[in-house]
């Protein structure tokens, strides 16, 4: 879901009475009835938001936070005790927020493994990555050994999933930088590097097959 869908679906949310939102506790945790915990769960999606913006989060990072804000939300409406005289929105903001930090802790630190690690997928990777930054760049003169493996490349482009065709045309073919590209797609960028390495290992596979199946046909 993007972010206009979202709020647009949050613009929907009735807030509730103090009567209302009694009565829906007492069904919860008296008598475990779930269309009373759902209904709980959406009604505080708006402090979720609120606290989420708070934060002043990227563009590229609100609808990650988002969803571990709902995590917060829904942790909070299982533990939460009515009858400790706290009020909920009070509770479960302490939940939300501490669930959104520690995300953002988890990011920087993937960022730092990922940033250690990906010189190493570079070098794994060198041979295919310059055969992706040629594939726009065929012209007369183009032997014919590299423009048989550049079109089938190609086409291994377009049979990646969408988010992984992407991220590769746009890293290696357009030259764009990593928060760029993840900016673009509203994504994280650690998810950005995970789409980035699943396309690579698809596409050498795919190659791969290409190229037993050529050796096959010569055998045979």
């Amino acid at each position: 879901m993007v972010l206009q869908e979202y709020l647009q679906e949050l613009s929907k949310v009735n807030l509730l009475s103090g009567e209302e939102e009694r009565d829906l506790w007492q069904k919860f945790k008296e008598e475990d009835d779930l269309s009373s915990r759902a209904h709980l769960i959406e009604s505080y999606q708006p402090l979720t938001f609120k606290l989420v913006m708070k934060m002043n989060p990227r563009p590229s990072q609100v609808m990650d936070l988002i969803q571990e804000a709902a995590v917060g939300l829904i942790e909070a409406v299982e533990r939460y005790d009515p009858n400790k005289g706290i009020g909920f929105a009070t509770y479960a903001s302490f939940r939300i927020r501490g669930q959104i930090i520690n995300y953002l802790q988890r990011v920087e630190q993937n960022l730092i493994s990922l940033d250690s690690s990906y010189a190493s997928l570079e070098e794994e990777n060198i041979s295919l990555l310059d055969q992706l930054s040629e594939v726009n760049t065929l012209d007369e003169d183009a032997s014919l050994e590299k423009i048989s493996w550049l079109k089938p490349l190609k086409s291994a482009l377009k049979r990646l999933p969408e988010k992984e065709g992407k991220i590769l045309e746009a890293i290696f073919l357009e030259d764009k930088e990593l928060p760029k590209v993840a900016k673009e797609l509203n994504i994280s960028i650690p998810h950005v590097y995970r789409l980035q390495k699943r396309g690579l290992r698809r596409v050498r596979g795919m190659l791969s097959r290409l190229r037993h199946e050529l050796k096959m046909g010569e055998n045979g």
